[in-house]
């Protein structure tokens, strides 16, 4: 999963969870006014003030922020990271609506510190940034609308300066947070990397660099499954080097080596990106052509022979070349039967002479 789809979720979820919060508090405030009402501690009146200002007014302006923001994250044209920024600034707008209308140091610190830790949980230092902004923004104001409404006095003066100091707190918190969150990613890409980097040797051949004889059975099962749900064609190659042997023999093993690094460069050289060629064992090599014809794969397979056969040693002035068998998947055939057609092939042209490219037609030889 990517960062964008992890974002859309957490905003997916965020915002099901700011709804919620608003439809139980909303609810708690009015049952809360009709029970009190009831007990005789206020007037139950539809136009008392507080109903009207402290209850209604804040659920319908938090209300109509949840929709703006619900809409906009829903927008396509808008970037994940801008409604990264949009859920966030949704929550600060309803934190100071709450502020706005309770004016109280607890719902006040709650309120302000809500979108700050929220947006910690988007790896924005920039957005916890603007967040924080924000909040201060939003205590300064109800301090000042405090004081001029004449409600300061010397307690309020020592919860306004611990609401200042909470938030500075938690701005911090929530950048270390940050911090420490890119640090963890950074070292689970890196643990990735390694990982894929092991994969990767585990798969290939340490001499030539093409894949193992473990890969190519994968690779081969897996190409027989793609033929037979999406009906992809592929061919397979059995390639032998002639006469290898007598290379090692009379060249020792730094000559044999080097012939296996140039027949290994040549076949990557001619493979194209969906194709894949193998160090089999020793001296035998191995082709999948994906997504092609006999022909098209033939084409291939000959360019690979006849450049083989012209490569120049440091050791040698003699031509080596290799020997071939090709057979393209029928799909009626177990993975065993038709390597087997692959491998019969091969030691068909072996015993035809060698140097030469073997397919499933008898008088198709090319040499």
């Amino acid at each position: 999963m990517d960062n964008q789809s992890l974002f859309e979720r957490y905003r997916v979820h965020f915002s099901r969870a700011i709804a919620l919060a608003i439809v139980v508090a909303s609810g708690i405030e009015i049952i809360a006014y009709f029970v009190l009402a009831r007990a005789g501690a206020c007037a139950l009146s539809f136009t008392d003030p507080y109903l009207l200002h402290k209850v209604l007014l804040p659920i319908g302006l938090n209300i109509a922020i949840c929709v703006a923001v619900m809409a906009i994250n829903h927008a396509s044209k808008i970037t994940y990271k801008a409604k990264n920024g949009v859920i966030i600034h949704g929550a600060s707008a309803i934190a100071f609506v709450i502020a706005m209308i309770h004016r109280e140091f607890v719902v006040n610190t709650s309120a302000c510190l809500f979108p700050m830790i929220l947006s910690a949980a988007f790896n924005d230092k920039k957005l916890i940034s603007r967040t924080f902004v924000f909040s201060l923004v939003t205590i300064t104001v109800t301090v000042i609308c405090s004081a001029l409404d004449g409600g300061i006095d010397l307690i309020n003066h020592i919860n306004y300066i611990v609401m200042y100091g909470f938030l500075i707190v938690g701005y911090f918190a929530c950048s270390l947070s940050e911090k420490y969150s890119q640090l963890y990613l950074r070292l689970i890409k890196q643990q990735a990397r390694d990982n894929a980097q092991l994969q990767d040797t585990l798969l290939r051949d340490s001499m030539t660099g093409l894949y193992n004889h473990r890969t190519f059975h994968m690779e081969l099962t897996a190409a027989i499954s793609a033929y037979q749900e999406k009906g992809r064609a592929f061919c397979l190659a059995m390639i032998d080097i002639d006469h290898f042997k007598q290379v090692n023999d009379r060249y020792g093993h730094d000559g044999g080596d080097e012939v296996l690094h140039k027949l290994a460069t040549i076949l990557k050289q001619f493979c194209q990106p969906e194709d894949k060629a193998f160090r089999y064992g020793g001296e035998e090599f191995a082709v999948l052509f994906s997504a092609k014809t006999m022909e098209e794969s033939l084409q291939l397979l000959q360019k690979m022979h006849e450049t083989f056969s012209k490569t120049k040693y440091t050791f040698t002035e003699d031509i080596i070349t290799f020997s071939a068998g090709i057979a393209g998947y029928c799909g009626d055939q177990s993975k065993a039967v038709f390597f087997d057609r692959a491998d019969d092939l091969l030691y068909k042209a072996k015993e035809n002479g060698r140097n030469q490219i073997r397919t499933d037609a008898e008088t198709n030889v090319t040499v």
